[in-house]
């Protein structure tokens, strides 16, 4: 459709509105296609105005051996009860969805990746 555009439109104004710019290795950029910018919105500038909040990420994190899921910790912490009773007990208290959806959970978790205390 960029192409068919083009060459009805040869001369039209073409502006672009991106929030990843255009690079293709060693074919065009996006100034290339739209020209020079007329703004830029930085992520900065977005979280200087409060449009959207830092995440951290620590790009070296060291592989750690694997954890255990939440199902495999339940098995050992109840292995003397009975098939009904672990039944019951999944029924009754956490599940997965609870634990995946805990919101102070979450929020301690962002804490930990963040480095925050």
């Amino acid at each position: 459709m960029h192409m068919n555009l083009l060459e009805a439109l040869p001369n039209c104004a073409r502006i672009g509105f991106t929030g990843t710019p255009i690079l293709m290795g060693k074919k065009k950029k996006t100034t290339d296609i739209f020209g020079s910018y007329i703004d830029v919105y930085r992520l900065v500038d977005a979280e200087t105005d409060g449009g959207s909040r830092a995440i951290c990420m620590r790009p070296h994190v060291k592989e750690r051996p694997r954890r255990r899921d939440l199902d495999e910790v339940f098995e050992d912490m109840f292995a003397e009860h009975t098939p009904e009773e672990l039944e019951e007990i999944q029924r009754r208290y956490a599940t997965k969805g609870d634990v995946l959806e805990a919101e102070k959970l979450i929020a301690s978790k962002a804490r930990n990746i963040c480095g925050i205390t």
